[in-house]
């Protein structure tokens, strides 16, 4: 939990986005308060391994105490998901044969755009406005189901949507939108990376979204993968 908060502070206060290794150095500095009272303290903060469009899962999440799943419960859950290689899988995407899926949540998307552009100042956008622009967008083998929905969406707008930039971090992809080199289509829980020259606009046209979803084994569940279930629920349920 403390890790949890330390991560939406820096992310929400600061424009930092770092992993839950990264952020153990500032979620410490509480528990050390009155040993480091009056002194000088550095803190390393590194690693940025964190998927931003999740971040509303850790604000949702309950206390501490209420949640039992440490790594060996989610080892155990691994072993129930047949050929896959991380345990529980989250995207959009529908579920391989032997799978199914349950949604969890579903996002509207914004278009991200440089503060710069002619069109930044709007409130609202409809795609086929930026028609002939250039995107910027995942690489196809990234599993976020986000460059379909690009394509997916401008060709629903009349137009072929044309990639100019991919990247693998939608950080990198608002930083490379500052810079001058396209547009990118991203979920809104990324308005929060507050960074200069970029301006995340509401898409006026019907559907663009993504949709969270936790893929499971399509077979008898253990009484484990029942009660993550079920606490993964109540999270999204509030």
């Amino acid at each position: 939990g403390k890790v949890c908060s330390t991560i939406l502070q820096l992310y929400n206060e600061e424009g930092i986005v770092v992993e839950p290794a990264g952020a153990l150095t500032v979620a410490a500095l509480d528990f050390y308060k009155e040993q480091i009272k009056g002194k000088n303290i550095a803190c390393i903060v590194s690693g940025s391994n964190n998927d931003i469009t999740l971040s509303y899962c850790m604000v949702k999440a309950p206390s501490p105490g209420d949640w039992a799943l440490g790594s060996s419960h989610f080892t155990a859950i691994r072993s129930q998901l047949v050929g896959s290689s991380d345990g529980v899988r989250f995207g959009g995407s529908g579920a391989p044969p032997g799978l199914r899926t349950r949604e969890i949540g579903r996002d509207p998307l914004r278009l991200v755009i440089n503060a710069a552009h002619p069109l930044a100042s709007r409130s609202v956008i409809s795609l086929s406005e930026v028609a002939g622009e250039g995107f910027i967008t995942f690489p196809p083998d990234v599993g976020t189901g986000l460059p379909g929905i690009l394509h997916g969406a401008c060709r629903a707008a009349g137009f072929e949507a044309r990639i100019v930039q991919t990247a693998r971090e939608a950080t990198t992809q608002i930083g490379l939108v500052a810079a001058g080199l396209g547009l990118a289509l991203l979920p809104a829980p990324l308005e929060r990376v507050q960074i200069p020259r970029v301006r995340y606009l509401p898409v006026s046209d019907a559907g663009v979204e993504v949709a969270l979803a936790v893929a499971i084994v399509d077979t008898p569940s253990s009484p484990l993968l029942v009660g993550f279930m079920e606490v993964l629920d109540q999270i999204c349920l509030g």
